[in-house]
Order: structure tokens, then sequence, then C-alpha cells
């Protein structure tokens, strides 16, 4: 006959079994992935090249169809924008807005995978791997300032033209990213832009017309920098 410490202890393993195999379960089933990338911008100037980095964090996760609008696939994005200073006191920001979907975007056409689950191990097996040129769809959006103390002098940048924002000479060369083990950059923002408030959706222009529908009125400080 068993003690009651041991029929606790038997239905405690039973338990715990079923919670693993519960667990493992559901992880086979809906899996997270996650990543470090690093995107580069590399600029063309009369003086030689510039460029510039920024490691972003990016985990996706999966999750059942619960309800008809639920959403099966969500994502958290952490890091901040790429820049250039692509003169003395004049700087390039490659945008983090879009940052999510480019490692998709890059790697993806590379195998011509389409399953979402494939491609998001795909881009985790690319640790270690040298970077990837970014094909031209999967570029962030380019801003500068006129003035990079006030926000309301930003002003978007065709990549196809960067001489006319910084001067004959000027010119983009490349944009690659790389799946990396390095920590998310955190700090050259917000020391640039001091400016910047803690949370993403603020506008960037201080005051804005409702029927204003500009670049500029669009733009968010989430644009910038996405903090945990």
């Amino acid at each position: 006959m068993h003690s009651p410490v041991q029929l606790f202890n038997r239905a405690f393993l039973v338990l715990l079994g079923i919670c693993l195999a519960v667990w493992f379960g559901w992880r086979t089933a809906y899996p997270t992935f996650a990543w470090h990338q690093r995107h580069t911008v590399t600029v063309v100037t009369p003086s030689g090249e510039v460029s510039g980095s920024a490691v972003t964090g990016m985990t996706v996760w999966t999750a059942p169809k619960t309800l008809p609008e639920a959403a099966t696939i969500g994502f958290e994005l952490t890091g901040e924008a790429t820049v250039v200073e692509v003169a003395p006191g004049r700087y390039l920001f490659a945008l983090v807005e879009g940052a999510a979907g480019w490692a998709g975007g890059t790697y993806a056409p590379l195998s011509g995978e389409t399953d979402f689950r494939t491609r998001m191990r795909m881009v985790e097996r690319q640790r270690g791997n040298p970077p990837a040129d970014m094909p031209r769809d999967a570029w962030p959006r380019l801003v500068t300032f006129d003035d990079i103390a006030d926000p309301t002098s930003v002003r978007l940048v065709d990549p196809d033209d960067l001489a006319s924002m910084f001067g004959p000479g000027v010119s983009l060369k490349a944009m690659t990213l790389e799946v990396t083990r390095e920590g998310v950059t955190a700090g050259p923002i917000d020391a640039l832009l001091p400016w910047l408030g803690p949370y993403p959706e603020t506008p960037l222009l201080p005051n804005i017309n409702p029927t204003d529908f500009s670049f500029q009125a669009l733009l968010r400080q989430g644009s910038f920098i996405a903090r945990e």
C-alpha cells in the first residue's frame, strides 16, 4: 500500500509530465523565433566612404486563431535607426519602422522559400554568415534634418539622389543585413535626438493639422527608436 507521500509524488510527476507534454506540443505547433540583425548603410562622399550600423532585436511568435479577427503572428522589435554622419554635423537616418521585415525581405528571395515558419528558421540559421545585400524593396526609408535640433526640419531623402541633400559627389553605395549575436544598439539616437520622447506613437512634429497627411506629419518617434 502506498503512503500519502508516495501517492502525492506520483501524482505530481504525472501532472508534471502532462504539463511538459502540453508545453512541448504548444512550442512545436506555435513556435517563437528570435534573432539580432545588424543593418549597415555605406555612403560615398568626396572625402571617401562612410558607414553606420545598428543592431536591432526581433522576436516573432505564432499563435492559434482563437477569434476571426485575432492575429496568428506577432512580433516585437527593439533597437534604433541606423545613422551615418555623411559630413560633419550632417546625418543620414535609415528608419527602424520597417525593421521587422528586413530579414525576411533579404533572405527569403535568395532561397525562394514561401512558407512563413521555414523562412523564420532560415533567418535564424544565418548567424555567423557574412552580411547580405538588402534588395531594394526591403530598404528602409531615409531621412535627414536641416537642423538636427529641430524635428520640424526633417526631410525625406531619395536613395537615388543623396546629392540633393548632402551635396555633389554623395551617393548611397550599399545597404546590408547580417544576423548576429551582438547586443542591440542603444544610445546613439538618444544622443543625437535628445528631444525624442518615451512613446513610439508620438508624432515627430509638435503640432499637426488634422488634414495634413504629408510624410512629416505621419512620421512617428518610434520610426527612430523602438524601446523595450
